[in-house]
C-alpha cells in the first residue's frame, strides 16, 4: 500500500513529539540528580564596584552629629549642626538642608541651602574630562571659580557659578562611580558663609566599600 505524502507527516510528527515527551520526563526526573541544574560553577554577578540594594541608614557620631548613609550608592555624609534631611523619596532621592531652607521649605527660589548627591557609573576616562563636559555650557560670567579639593580622600574638582542660580558643585570619582555633590544656594549676598557650610558637608563626606 502507498503512503501518502500527508500520512508521511502525520508519522514523523507524532514520532518527533514522543521523542520530546520522553527526553523531558527523563531530564526531569534524572537532571536534578547529575547535578545538570547546579549552579554553583556559574560566576556570580560582580557587585565589588559599589554596594546596591541596601537602601539608607541615618545615625549618629558620639558628638551626636546626624550621619546619613546610602549604601545604595555607596556613600555616607555626617551633617552639619542645624542641617536636616528631606527624603528619600519614592524615587529614593534625598535631599540635606540647612536651617533657612528648613524653615521656608516651599521658597522658590530657594532660601538658605540645599545639597543633594548623584552617583552614577563613570562614563569619563579621566576626571578632568568630566568637570570640563559638565561646566562647558557655562557663559564666561557665570562660571565663578573652579578649584581642586580633596573628598572622601579622592581628588575632586569644586565648581562656583552663577547660571540659573547660584550653585556649588563637587565632582568626584571613586570606584569607577561619578559622584555629583551639589547645592543650591538662596543669597548671592553671603557667599562666604554658604562656601564654608559646603566645606563642612565636603569634609563630612565619605565612601561606602
Amino acid at each position: 500500500m502507498k503512503v501518502s505524502i500527508r500520512q508521511d507527516k502525520l508519522i514523523f510528527r507524532i514520532i518527533f513529539g514522543v521523542v520530546i515527551v520522553i527526553g523531558a520526563a527523563l531530564w526531569w526526573t534524572y537532571g536534578f540528580e547529575d547535578g545538570f541544574l547546579n549552579t554553583s560553577n556559574v560566576p556570580a554577578e560582580n557587585t565589588t564596584a559599589a554596594p546596591a540594594g541596601r537602601g539608607y541608614d541615618i545615625g549618629e557620631t558620639a558628638q551626636g552629629e546626624t550621619v546619613f548613609t546610602s549604601y545604595d550608592d555607596g556613600y555616607s555624609l555626617t551633617l552639619p549642626e542645624g542641617w536636616a534631611i528631606d527624603g528619600p523619596d519614592e524615587f529614593g532621592y534625598v535631599s540635606f538642608i540647612d536651617a533657612v531652607a528648613l524653615r521656608q521649605p516651599d521658597a522658590d527660589p530657594i532660601q538658605g541651602m540645599k545639597v543633594e548627591v548623584y552617583a552614577y557609573e563613570a562614563e569619563y576616562g579621566l576626571l578632568g574630562e568630566w568637570v570640563a563636559e559638565e561646566t562647558d555650557w557655562y557663559g564666561a560670567d557665570e562660571l565663578l571659580e573652579q578649584r581642586e579639593v580633596v573628598v572622601g580622600s579622592e581628588p575632586a574638582v569644586q565648581v562656583t557659578a552663577n547660571s540659573l542660580g547660584y550653585t556649588i558643585t563637587a565632582y568626584v570619582r571613586h570606584n569607577d562611580f561619578e559622584y555629583t555633590i551639589s547645592a543650591s544656594v538662596g543669597e548671592l549676598d553671603d557667599k562666604e558663609k554658604y562656601s564654608a557650610e559646603f566645606s563642612k558637608i565636603l569634609d563630612g563626606f565619605g565612601f561606602v566599600e
